[in-house]
């Protein structure tokens, strides 16, 4: 059983309001925890407010006991989009995130077809971006190593990522990036 437990507090109005969806209030998960591969992970919190198209986030999700990714920022999808945001990670494992999203749906009752999918390779985080989609004031970088998506029920590879994504000097730079999709190798230099 993996025993999910989780605070949640709501008030959030969303209407489509002209061909745009505008939202106002909070969605917050606090004392998120769930039980995996028999370790109660530690808790963790998703905090959304939002006004209008701005949108903030406030996240600290363990995906296992040592493994913690953060966000904390704004993004504005309105007529003067805008982003402004930090994510941080320290070493995390694909399989990982996909066993969490497994036992968390599985844990809600939510039908999926995610059973037979599994990850290899890791991800790090550690970046500050803000951009008003004209201008860009950046820095850190995110890694992508040997991420790989596959279906082990049909021994198919759905994917596999291999990507320096640096930010530095708000620059927006892919180092050794490449992808590949059934049999198919995209690179980026």
């Amino acid at each position: 059983a993996y025993d999910l437990k989780a605070n949640i507090n709501s008030k959030i109005k969303i209407r489509n309001k002209n061909k745009q969806i505008i939202s106002n209030g909070y969605f917050n998960i606090d004392n998120f925890t769930i039980n995996l591969a028999g370790l109660k992970l530690p808790e963790s919190k998703i905090h959304f407010t939002s006004k209008g198209t701005k949108v903030n986030l406030d996240t600290d999700l363990y995906i296992t006991n040592e493994e913690k990714i953060s966000v904390l920022g704004m993004l504005n999808y309105g007529s003067k989009p805008a982003t402004d945001i930090k994510i941080t990670s320290n070493e995390i494992h694909i399989n990982n995130v996909i066993n969490l999203i497994k036992a968390t749906l599985d844990s809600l009752h939510i039908k999926h077809e995610l059973n037979p999918i599994i990850g290899e390779g890791i991800f790090t985080a550690d970046t500050y971006i803000k951009t008003d989609f004209k201008k860009l004031n950046s820095n850190g970088n995110i890694k992508i190593k040997n991420c790989i998506i596959k279906n082990k029920d049909k021994n198919l590879k759905l994917a596999k990522i291999n990507s320096i994504i640096s930010l530095d000097n708000s620059i927006l730079k892919f180092i050794d990036t490449s992808l590949e999709i059934a049999e198919t190798i995209f690179k980026i230099d």
